[in-house]
């Protein structure tokens, strides 16, 4: 079993950079038969494109385990929990909050509370989304990174 997640800062993708993902993600799925495909969220290119190609590829490889997960933060989901607009904000939007598809069939893990200085502080949350993606990172086996320059 390999997991793989993915990091892209970028909004956009040539078509190059598209079909390379493509190929790399069959060339994963054809060499493993258990894959987890991590996620925090689904707000970049890369992400929404990587989506969509292993949606194509549970389909076009049936007897391979293909899961998507998306890693929960436990201080944002505590927020959402309190928020009693969520339901609201959900209801009306055919995403969830964090970007995928409604009815997505995805496992969803929920990173451990990382203690320290930041936790403390309602104003810091990007740096405990750091941490959250760094324990995220740890845990998988292959990292496909986009960075265009």
């Amino acid at each position: 079993m390999k997991r793989i997640c993915f990091d892209a800062i970028y909004f956009e993708m040539d078509m190059i950079v598209k079909q390379r993902l493509c190929e790399e993600l069959v060339r994963l799925v054809e060499a493993e038969d258990h894959l987890e495909f991590w996620y925090l969220g689904c707000h970049t290119a890369v992400e929404s494109l990587s989506l969509q190609i292993i949606c194509k590829l549970q389909k076009t490889y049936p007897a391979k385990r293909i899961e998507i997960v998306k890693v929960a933060d436990p201080v944002k989901q505590a927020q959402q929990n309190c928020d009693f607009n969520a339901e609201f904000l959900q209801a009306i939007s055919n995403e969830d909050p964090d970007g995928f598809p409604i009815g997505l069939e995805k496992r969803e893990i929920i990173a451990p509370w990382i203690e320290g200085k930041c936790e403390a502080y309602d104003n810091r949350f990007s740096a405990h989304h750091r941490k959250v993606w760094r324990w995220a990172l740890e845990q998988c086996d292959i990292l496909i990174a986009y960075n265009y320059d």
